[in-house]
């Protein structure tokens, strides 16, 4: 009787983690559209209240991200060990967490003496409002032709891949 109790939850379990994994590949599809955002609020880690205007920006990388996530910590190892993939494009870590925080993430990963890499404090949830930032994290790519190509938890390697290609096609 237990042997069957165990399988039955095993299965559950298994189940429900396929259920979860598909709905997030399709949150990830439907996040693919483009669109176009103009600006958004945001809190330097020197605390300074500024708009970040986003119509003359190139190639860069914006990763909604929270300190504690397991999936953000995997992200910023992933740009780690990508450094010289990503040297020709601007990253943006933002979170709506406080300054502090946020301080804390960057230079527990060494990511806070990258000249490409900077940290931002998302103000009133302008960023995650404007892009319709669902999950944590989730990534927006700008090109030079200010167009969103992906919202979702891709990783950083496939999104340059990806990149690449449709710019080079």
């Amino acid at each position: 009787m237990k042997k069957y109790i165990i399988i039955t939850i095993c299965i559950i379990i298994v189940g429900s983690s396929l259920l979860l994994f598909k709905k997030i590949i399709e949150v990830d599809k439907h996040n693919e559209q483009k669109s176009h955002v103009e600006s958004f609020r945001y809190l330097t880690l020197k605390e300074k209240n500024e708009t970040f205007n986003l119509n003359n920006i190139q190639n860069t990388l914006f990763i909604y991200f929270n300190s504690k996530c397991e999936y953000c910590q995997i992200k910023a190892r992933d740009i780690l060990e990508n450094k010289e993939l990503i040297k020709k494009y601007e990253l943006f870590f933002i979170s709506d967490e406080e300054v502090n925080e946020i301080t804390k993430f960057s230079k527990e990963w060494k990511l806070d003496d990258e000249k490409n890499i900077h940290f931002l404090k998302d103000v009133n949830h302008s960023f995650k409002n404007q892009f319709n930032i669902k999950y944590i994290p989730s990534i927006v790519f700008y090109n030079i032709n200010n167009v969103v190509f992906y919202k979702g938890s891709y990783s950083i390697k496939y999104i340059l891949n990806e990149t690449y290609k449709k710019n080079n096609s």
